[in-house]
């Protein structure tokens, strides 16, 4: 056991492999846990996450403190070497960059990501909800997406999303083994 576990975020777009990813490498990593953004329930959010993007993605509209508090929680009291975390923000000033070790960027080609958010969240919906998704998504959110895309180049691994889940996590385990002698 390490004296701190080496903390790994994932960020991707919606629908571009973070939750995917971070099951894989937590698979193949021995002695990790892995933290999904979406499981909490945070206080207080943006209302709406496009304008909020648009208006410069202002950390202090997110109380991350739950989050926060399993990763302190999990760093004294389990014996993990590894955390995984399926984070969109990366090691953007937020309150959680302070744990977070390395930073990996799934970039994954706008089309592929919504094309698997389609598949993903309206499997059982009729064409004119996703007709509408789809016009939401020409008039406003695709600009989110660019916008939060470009704020995640600064991240320590960029990996290509259109690649395989395989080769994927296998570039990033390679990366990780280069940064961790106990990988």
């Amino acid at each position: 056991m390490i004296e701190r576990p080496f903390v790994i975020s994932i960020s991707a777009n919606a629908g571009g492999g973070k939750t995917t990813i971070t099951r894989e490498l937590c698979n193949q990593l021995n002695n990790a846990k892995a933290l999904y953004f979406d499981n909490y329930e945070y206080v207080k959010q943006p209302e709406n996450i496009c304008e909020w993007i648009e208006n410069g993605s202002d950390p202090s509209e997110w109380d991350l403190s739950l989050l926060v508090g399993e990763i302190k929680n999990i760093i004294k009291s389990e014996n993990v070497d590894f955390i995984i975390l399926d984070y969109p923000f990366g090691r953007q000033n937020y309150p959680v960059k302070d744990f977070i070790d390395m930073t990996v960027f799934i970039e994954t080609p706008l089309d592929i990501s919504l094309a698997r958010r389609i598949i993903r969240d309206y499997k059982e919906s009729t064409v004119d909800a996703i007709m509408s998704d789809l016009s939401f998504y020409l008039t406003r959110s695709r600009r989110c997406f660019v916008e939060h895309n470009e704020n995640m180049k600064l991240s320590d691994l960029i990996v290509d999303g259109s690649l395989s889940v395989d080769k994927i996590a296998n570039i990033i385990m390679n990366n990780i083994k280069q940064k961790c002698s106990f990988a």
